[in-house]
């Protein structure tokens, strides 16, 4: 209840309390690991994360959760085995797919990435799916899917900023190739990045991006 509060310091001082009578159990030390967490602190959760595999070795959200925390405290190689071994125990888990989707995009392993999220588009689509597909493809070259992915994303959450960033992404890429530049499709691109930033307005980024092609006046 103290977690649900967003009370983490007296949360992780009930669930420490609860781990002197059972150090091993799984469910006190997942629950301390993500208290840490929320509480700004994943590393020092980490132990707890790491306790909970070894109190429930067979758990599918342990592992899980452990390759959670891994990824958060910059441990890729790490998080990785762990979100594979808990697709190995549950394969029916759209969200450690998207999770390990992540890991490989991040280390550049655009192919592993598609794979991964292409199945947890058929688990269960959403949009953070589509999106995290359509960086995927857009990595690979693949614009025309990567357009497909983010519009994908759209229909489900029309208010999905970070799909309208991609959106932006793709059409700029294909502006700038094209010989000469192509400016009606740069508009589009600034379309889109302003339709997010209407959403969002605090994305540096993009606001820079919007600055650097809109053609002064």
């Amino acid at each position: 209840m103290l977690q649900v509060l967003k009370r983490f310091k007296e949360a992780i001082d009930a669930y420490q309390m609860a781990l002197q009578i059972r150090p091993l159990d799984a469910e006190a030390n997942m629950n301390a690991a993500m208290a840490y967490t929320q509480w700004g602190q994943p590393l020092q959760g980490l132990i707890y994360a790491q306790r909970a595999v070894i109190g429930s070795p067979d758990s599918a959200s342990a592992h899980a959760n452990l390759g959670i925390l891994y990824s958060q405290c910059g441990y890729s190689s790490a998080a990785v085995d762990e979100l594979k071994r808990a697709i190995e125990l549950n394969s029916r888990q759209p969200e450690v797919y998207v999770n390990l989707g992540q890991e490989y995009i991040n280390a550049s392993k655009f192919d592993q990435a598609r794979n991964v999220l292409e199945t947890a588009r058929t688990l269960a689509p959403s949009p953070l799916v589509y999106d995290r597909l359509g960086v995927a493809y857009y990595k690979m070259k693949q614009l025309d899917q990567a357009n497909d992915s983010f519009n994908e994303a759209l229909k489900l959450d029309p208010k999905y900023f970070s799909a309208l960033n991609g959106l932006g992404v793709v059409a700029m890429s294909q502006a700038l190739a094209a010989t000469p530049s192509d400016v009606e499709k740069a508009k589009v691109a600034i379309g889109y990045w302003n339709r997010s930033l209407a959403i969002k307005p605090d994305q540096d980024v993009i606001q820079k991006l919007v600055n650097k092609y809109t053609p002064p006046k």
